[in-house]
């Protein structure tokens, strides 16, 4: 069959080349913008996600037979769960009309034959090219088969960093002829492939040796390809012999698989680790080094990232140049100026869950091996589970949208939607929410679970936007459809919107949850204990925080209420206590990684010291350490170490003091308001001292009276002492020689009377 016969045979046999959609229809909850591109795979459109607002991508390919369906889900099951980097990200899948459809991130780049125009220099994009082997070599190890791989399904941003997209037509293993229709796009299809019978990895290594010949010759590819457009060419180490052994006419004579071609054409330049190393094998420790992050590190990327570069490479030099080289095509990590690796937590969760002992990789395996869907559904539940006592949300998250994919319809697709959607609660962001909304809009659950699903997460979004009392109307009545765990979460988020309610309002919501019993009386605690907080009942507050931290489910909800119950102790004045339980929850923190709840406890660690008299000296690192994580912290970090550079008389005080004040200026006002105070007493830039007097009259007592101490030893001014005065008989029930923030009622007393005299 010539090459115009197998097109027509594709088009007119294959999907329709009319549709009756256009602009401003919707697919799913997805609004259409406009059709980029058709064929023998199916249609694509850009279209606009309206809950979240993201442009994505839908595709849309004929509706395949039961089995056929399964399959196919199951394959798009297997990219998601082992987050292969390279693969575009799947975020969606339905059914609309004739056509099931799939939603993936919306990708901006050129095709891959882009590169030769550019360069017709086949070295400038051999990285390309070696990222992509990668790419392929990662697909085919989870059992998926592209089958259409041409230059417009693969795009390269400008770094020249490969995406592969359009995997409607990687059905396994199996044939892709439907209903008399061979599919696949002739000018890089295999011999196999335009007969009929069924595809493997070597299928897609045609293709690959196809699209380079293409880019080499810079003419397209006839059928046969014509292998003499190669004689006397000057291509890098290896390109020419496996170009042609990629595009050998017999599959059983082609690379086994893209590693295979790896080995062979492998030339990544990679910054010589033996320079801070030395000849090696390397241990853990040494291979620290190799990463760029801060000493007293509280995100632990050295430290996470050296252990999974050693579990890969045993420490072999070699082994472990080769597993950086992959980490590196693929984006996982980079390199830095100086030559060390830098990486995210979120990469390394990532790079955790594809390691070769990883459970999502046994998951995946089990999926391309056939087991029963429902046996499969209850290990990827179980793994949820055990990532969740882990602390490891992200990751349990990921294996349940995999789930969702291939339980749509089944009794168990509750469950997995419900475990689902509290993960994502769980992030405290507007966000989820509205992604867990389109994920209750279109799942097939009973319409009586879905409408209440709607209405709950219509409470989360109002509570989290300040809308108490609408929250507090909707999570009134709670449903008795929903799992125990969605509806503890409302509790959580009626909680949380109580805040902006009176106490009166928010102890009724305590009270609702404590009569509930569905709701754990742990988690009673918990919401005990902000309450007690907020009202000043210190020490209710730091009991609730314990009995909650002991009861809690996984090591991040113990640290955040052991943190708790130590700040409640620290006002309470038991600095013992509080230090033993900032301890357990910076312990518990570093178990679990979690950067923001290990900062908060060391923080509390270096307050209790300074409230507690220890003699202490500033630490930039902590607040080097801090600002890896966010701006916030880093003022946070700077507040309590201008607060001890300034008792210990160092020169660092007035600059941590600025950096403090700029940082924390919209986040706490009310310490930066300290902290400008105490700019103005080493000079540095600040608001005039009426102006940020005035501002401080928004303050609590007892921090408004540490304020106009400090102005008032800047500046003795008569309004600010009798503020001042009426602020300390206010106060005269209060400990007097307690550190508070920054200064003890003694001190503020002592400032306030004499200075000036």
């Amino acid at each position: 069959m010539s090459d115009e016969d197998l097109t027509r045979t594709l088009t007119d046999g294959g999907v329709p080349l009319s549709d009756d959609l256009s602009p401003g229809e919707k697919v799913g909850r997805y609004e259409l913008l406009h059709r980029l591109g058709q064929g023998g795979a199916g249609i694509v459109w850009a279209a606009r996600d309206p809950l979240v607002g993201d442009e994505v991508a839908v595709k849309l390919v004929p509706w395949l037979e039961p089995r056929a369906m399964r399959q196919y889900r199951r394959e798009l099951a297997t990219l998601l769960v082992l987050q292969i980097p390279g693969v575009v990200q799947i975020r969606d899948e339905g059914e609309h009309g004739t056509f099931v459809y799939v939603v993936t991130s919306r990708i901006h780049g050129e095709p891959f034959s882009s590169l030769a125009a550019v360069n017709r220099n086949p070295k400038s994009w051999m990285p390309s090219v070696l990222a992509l082997l990668d790419i392929l070599a990662r697909v085919h190890l989870a059992g998926v088969t592209h089958a259409d791989l041409k230059p417009s399904n693969i795009l390269v941003d400008d770094q020249g960093r490969p995406t592969v997209l359009d995997f409607g037509l990687a059905r396994g293993r199996a044939g892709l002829v439907h209903d008399g229709v061979v599919e696949g796009t002739p000018r890089y299809m295999a011999p196999e492939q335009r007969r009929g019978e069924p595809v493997t990895p070597r299928t897609d290594l045609y293709a690959v040796g196809a699209m380079l010949l293409e880019m080499i010759t810079g003419t397209p590819v006839p059928f046969p390809p014509d292998l003499k457009d190669l004689d006397g060419r000057p291509l890098p180490r290896g390109l020419d012999s496996q170009i042609r052994r990629m595009l050998e006419p017999d599959p059983a004579d082609r690379p086994a698989s893209a590693v295979e071609v790896l080995w062979a054409l492998d030339v990544d330049p990679v910054p010589d680790p033996v320079r801070w190393l030395g000849e090696g094998p390397w241990s853990v420790r040494q291979l620290e080094d190799l990463f760029d992050d801060v000493s007293e590190s509280l995100q632990h990327l050295a430290e996470d990232g050296a252990r999974l570069l050693f579990d890969a490479g045993q420490g072999d030099p070699a082994r472990t140049v080769e597993v950086l080289r992959r980490w590196v095509r693929a984006g996982d990590v980079r390199w830095t100026e100086e030559g060390r690796i830098e990486v995210t937590r979120q990469e390394l969760e990532r790079l955790g869950a594809r390691g070769s002992e990883a459970p999502e990789v046994r998951l995946a395996e089990r999926l391309a091996s056939g087991v029963p869907e429902a046996e499969v559904t209850a290990e990827a539940l179980q793994l949820a589970d055990a990532f969740e006592a882990a602390s490891r949300p992200g990751r349990a998250l990921n294996v349940l949208d995999a789930a969702a994919l291939w339980v749509r319809g089944q009794p168990e697709e509750a469950v997995v939607l419900q475990r689902r959607v509290t993960l994502r609660l769980g992030r405290w962001e507007a966000r989820a929410i509205d992604e867990a909304s389109g994920m209750v809009a279109v799942s097939h659950v009973a319409p009586e679970l879905r409408a209440d699903l709607t209405v709950l997460l219509r409470g989360f979004r109002a509570a989290l936007a300040g809308a108490a009392e609408e929250a507090q109307d909707i999570f009134a009545n709670p449903s008795s459809r929903v799992s125990p765990a969605v509806h503890q979460w409302g509790y959580a988020m009626w909680a949380f919107a109580a805040r902006q309610l009176p106490v009166d309002a928010h102890r009724a919501v305590i009270e609702a949850a404590r009569a509930d019993h569905k709701v754990e009386r742990t988690f009673v605690d918990r919401l005990n204990a902000n309450l007690a907080y907020r009202i000043g009942d210190y020490q209710e507050a730091a009991h609730s925080a314990e009995r909650a931290a002991e009861g809690a489910p996984n090591a991040t909800r113990s640290a955040e209420q052991w943190a708790i119950g130590a700040a409640s102790w620290l006002e309470v004045g038991d600095f013992e206590r509080a230090r033993e339980l900032a301890l357990r929850s910076r312990q518990a923190a570093r178990q679990s990684r979690n950067a923001v709840v290990e900062f908060e406890a060391r923080w509390l660690l270096r307050m209790i010291d300074y409230r507690a008299e220890v003699e202490l000296t500033p630490s930039l690192r902590f607040v080097a350490a801090a600002a890896r994580i966010g701006a916030r912290l880093q003022g946070m970090a700077a507040f309590v170490e201008a607060a001890i550079a300034w008792r210990s008389g160092h020169t660092l005080a007035g600059a941590l003091a600025q950096r403090a004040a700029t940082e924390l200026a919209t986040r706490q006002p009310g310490l930066a308001l300290l902290c400008e105070a105490l700019c103005r007493l080493h000079g540095r830039p600040a608001r005039a001292s009426a102006e940020l007097g005035s501002a401080a009259r928004a303050l609590p007592p007892d921090l408004e009276v540490q304020v106009l101490a400090l102005l008032h030893l800047d500046q003795p001014n008569a309004t600010l002492q009798a503020r001042g005065e009426a602020l300390l008989d206010m106060l005269q029930d209060q400990p007097r020689d307690r550190r508070l923030d920054l200064l003890s009622l003694a001190e503020c007393r002592e400032a306030i009377l004499t200075a000036g005299h």
